[in-house]
């Protein structure tokens, strides 16, 4: 059996292709004879555009799990309600629900009219999504929590991060910890900024120490980012996910 990654929302999209790249972050996992997405991205419009043009139904998706609060990884939840005729179970930390700002909300916000196509669920603690995928609890960073999808197969559990606001290193060894092996590999955001070359220095410091080198990463990252863990980690290991990029692994 195979479980299959798409990446449906991220900044950049495969060239010669009418998808779309824009700020946030959305991953389509398919499972267990289920999907589940990760992630919203910030628009609906451009995480609907991108998911007809992969011939992916809104419909067929079995659940959502939202890995934070912040507006680029729950902004394109209601646009995916749009496109559904039934109800879908999403799973979040507390913390990434929203309140009402000056301008618009801040989090997780679904309007009146689509509540009912919606299902929530508050991760409080690791919780088993199918035989061979799972969320951890929420991780505290600064005012937040962030929490991370683990799928458990054959080559060692596969994390797949939002942005790592609390750092690589501590979601490695929260894994570790409750799977009992390290992880050997990586997808999503790790939050290194343009010029932030000694941040990613440590981080690639993390991922050796833990030997975790199967890295596909976008969105926070940024393009620098990703250049320097491949100084420090080689070109094979660091792979870009962009929008459209899919990943195979056998369960």
């Amino acid at each position: 059996m195979q479980a299959k990654i798409q990446s449906v929302y991220d900044e950049g999209a495969i060239e010669a292709t009418p998808l779309i790249g824009a700020r946030g972050l959305s991953m389509l996992v398919d499972i267990d004879g289920q999907r589940t997405l990760f992630d919203t991205g910030r628009r609906g419009r451009y995480l609907a555009h991108n998911l007809d043009y992969m011939n992916i139904d809104p419909d067929s998706i079995d659940r959502v799990v939202i890995s934070h609060g912040h507006v680029d990884h729950v902004g394109g939840l209601e646009g995916l309600l749009k496109g559904r005729t039934k109800p879908v179970d999403v799973y979040a930390p507390k913390t990434a629900f929203g309140s009402k700002q000056l301008i618009g909300f801040n989090g997780i916000h679904v309007s009146p009219e689509l509540a009912e196509k919606v299902v929530f669920h508050i991760i409080e603690e690791w919780t088993e999504l199918s035989e061979h995928l799972f969320v951890t609890g929420p991780i505290v960073y600064g005012d937040g929590s962030e929490s991370f999808m683990v799928m458990n197969i054959k080559k060692g559990p596969v994390v797949f991060s939002g942005c790592s606001h609390c750092g690589v290193g501590p979601v490695l060894d929260v894994v570790a910890d409750k799977l009992g092996i390290v992880p050997r590999s990586y997808f999503g955001g790790v939050h290194i900024g343009k010029k932030e070359e000694e941040k990613a220095n440590l981080i690639a410091k993390e991922f050796l120490a833990r030997s975790c080198t199967d890295l596909h990463l976008n969105h926070c990252t940024s393009p620098n980012g990703i250049t320097q863990l491949r100084v420090n980690l080689g070109l094979k290991g660091v792979n870009d996910f962009y929008v459209g990029s899919t990943v195979e692994y056998e369960i």
